[in-house]
């Protein structure tokens, strides 16, 4: 990860990088079977 001095940054620069509500869901859905949660969870 890269780090940059925050005097320097881009404000209009994403501060994370996030995957795709296909790829969260795919993440929630393995974290939600390993906890054994029962219901459906999704991100939108």
């Amino acid at each position: 990860m890269q780090r940059i001095a925050l005097n320097k940054a881009n404000p209009n620069d994403c501060v994370f990088d996030l995957p795709t509500a296909n790829g969260a869901n795919k993440v929630l859905g393995e974290w939600v079977q390993r906890a054994g949660v029962k219901k459906e969870i999704t991100w939108s």
